[in-house]
């Protein structure tokens, strides 16, 4: 038997960024080459190859080198040496992570070998090697930066031309991808089906070929992008969703039923997955700006050196800390980026904004809504979580078969995985306790005397109140229409562009307050209703800790959608938020306290 230490037994670990051989400087093909060529003239015998086809920026989703690390841990493959084409294979990793990685493969007898480096073999190379690594690192850096500002300056453009275009994302379902020369004749258009196959398409509406799934369409680097409206089953199907939505006042579970029944029926319209419908696709759909005519990006992000962010001088590439997890992260609703009337609507602006009142209204509680009210958890739909943005979801936790215990899991995690999140558990007897004891000191600092009378007097001066907004709004329509007029008498030909913008904006905000005027009937008994979930809050709290002990999960749900908007939990920080509601800055003010701040807690029970 020929002993491991006799023969230099190697593994070659070939990687690139991307599955686009065209977009690939450095093939599987012409690595393999080069490290076959080196083992051969070195004397180094391979026993396997590993593959795969992932970023070099990080390690944690990179299945095959993980494996890679497990085997020459657990010796399920006996090898002494990794062969990489070149430092940038292994990863474009900082020193850091790259050596600690390196450190670990050599604690299980394994050493890294890079064929195309040129390395001594001696002291120097650990200088070299550093260098190189960082080089490799700073490559993807530079790379992020010119995507970044690439993205800026299309955006620009886009908004400069009012002409939609797209971040490496397929059109939003109802709409088809047009494609234009750099004069902006258009020339192709591109249909995705619902199994990921292309259509190509004339401008006139000719099929010329089907795309099989995973083929990319070239175009030349000069082409422009827009949207367009598809076929007409998609387009009457946003259309009718929007109407059932709003109009006839269905839910958005009646409009999945409604639309599979089609489906069955030989009726309907394929879901963009060629699935059935889900609530999660009606979802998207009923808040998707795009069917206004409005292209919308930078909603989330997950980029490792920078993100897009929205400064005073314009959209700018933010720099991300070092230490950040590589993971999709929400953005801001202050840093997305929104261009207005970049390509023909579907809907009305009327339509989009009453679905998106109708959604607010139904997600002002909640807690008290569907499986939420019903849910044996008391903070159902309220806890999110501080690193994805996803809802907590209630979650039994199971032991070798068995209920352990009951608690709250990460909806990022539960739904996409490690991608996402990670598996934050909270369990109910630690979380619920740690948040009532807060409330119940937040209530002791509260003077109760007199404020029942206050809210009573509150509710009387809700006509008032919403007649002072009536008359606001009034005032302030008149003094646009004023300015418009004087702008119209002001327009010469040398100054026709810059007054036509400013009265564009006029009549933007015009339009804004005339609509936000025609819902000023609502004021009064929105001011109404708010008091008087004050004066229930008042009543609960005088006997808060006698009605707790006695409550139902409902009743204890009802005093929390009255005090607690959400419950924040960071858990790599040990650290929790609780957000109070409106209601309760309403109390305060009443009360005389003052705005009242969020309350911080550590949810294991000590109190920071």
């Amino acid at each position: 038997m020929i002993k491991s230490n006799e023969v230099k037994l190697a593994v070659m670990y070939l990687r690139k960024s991307t599955e686009d051989e065209a977009r690939q400087i450095e093939s599987f093909e012409g690595q393999q080459r080069e490290i076959e060529k080196y083992a051969e003239e070195c004397g180094y015998t391979i026993i396997k190859p590993y593959k795969e086809s992932y970023t070099g920026t990080e390690v944690k989703r990179r299945k095959v080198f993980l494996q890679m690390l497990e085997d020459a841990r657990s010796k399920a493959i006996n090898f002494n040496y990794i062969l990489c084409y070149d430092i940038s294979r292994f990863g474009r990793l900082d020193n850091d992570e790259a050596g600690y990685y390196r450190h670990e493969f050599r604690k299980y007898g394994v050493e890294v070998i890079y064929v195309t480096e040129n390395l001594q073999g001696d002291d120097t190379d650990d200088l070299i090697v550093s260098t190189k690594q960082w080089l490799a690192r700073e490559y993807s850096r530079k790379i992020g930066e010119y995507v970044c500002r690439n993205i800026v300056s299309r955006a620009g453009n886009a908004k400069d031309k009012a002409r939609a275009f797209n971040i490496g994302r397929a059109a939003p379902f109802g709409y088809d991808t047009i494609y234009l020369d750099k004069d902006g004749t258009p020339h192709t258009i591109v249909r995705l089906l619902f199994d990921r196959s292309k259509e190509i398409y004339t401008p006139e509406g000719d099929l010329i070929r089907t795309l099989p799934a995973g083929t990319r369409f070239q175009k030349a680097d000069t082409d422009l992008m827009g949207l367009i409206p598809s076929e007409p089953m998609r387009v009457e199907t946003i259309q009718h969703m929007y109407g059932w939505y709003v109009k006839e006042e269905f839910g958005q579970y009646s409009i999945v039923n409604r639309l599979n029944e089609a489906l069955v029926n030989g009726t309907g319209c394929p879901s963009p997955t060629g699935k059935p419908w889900c609530i999660g696709t009606v979802q998207s759909i009923l808040q998707n700006e795009h069917y206004i005519g409005n292209t919308v990006f930078n909603k989330r992000s997950m980029g490792k050196f920078f993100k897009l962010a929205k400064t005073e001088e314009g959209v700018k590439a933010e720099r991300l800390p070092r230490n950040l997890q590589t993971t999709m992260r929400r953005n801001s609703k202050k840093d997305w980026i929104i261009i207005e009337n970049t390509h023909e609507p579907l809907i009305s602006k009327d339509i989009f904004r009453k679905a998106l009142e109708k959604r607010k209204v139904r997600n002002e509680d909640i807690s008290r809504r569907g499986r939420a009210l019903r849910s044996k958890y008391l903070f159902s739909g309220k806890i999110r979580c501080g690193s994805c943005g996803y809802h907590y979801q209630g979650w039994t936790r199971k032991r070798k078969g068995k209920k352990d215990k009951e608690g709250y899991i990460c909806g990022g995690y539960k739904l996409h995985g490690k991608h996402v999140c990670q598996k934050y558990f909270l369990p109910s007897d630690i979380i619920e306790p740690v948040v009532f004891d807060v409330l119940c000191k937040e209530v002791k600092t509260w003077e109760l005397s007199g404020i029942i009378d206050k809210a009573g007097e509150a509710i009387d001066k809700a006509p008032t109140v919403a007649q002072g907004k009536k008359d606001e709004l009034t005032r302030k329509l008149c003094d646009i229409e004023e300015r418009l007029d004087t702008l119209v008498e002001c327009i010469t030909p040398d100054n026709k562009d810059i007054i036509s913008d400013k009265m564009v904006a006029l009549r933007k905000e015009r339009d804004r307050l005339k609509s936000e005027l025609d819902d000023v009937a609502t004021i009064e008994a929105q001011a109404v209703a708010s008091t008087k979930l004050v004066g229930r809050l008042v009543k609960l709290a005088s006997e808060l800790r006698e009605l707790w002990d006695v409550a139902t999960v409902t009743e204890k749900k009802e005093f929390m959608s009255l005090l607690v908007e959400s419950v924040s939990i960071y858990p790599e920080r040990t650290m929790g938020e609780i957000e109070l509601t409106s209601n309760y800055a309403e109390f305060k003010e009443l009360a005389g306290s003052g705005k009242p701040a969020n309350v911080l807690y550590d949810y294991r029970g000590e109190w920071i």
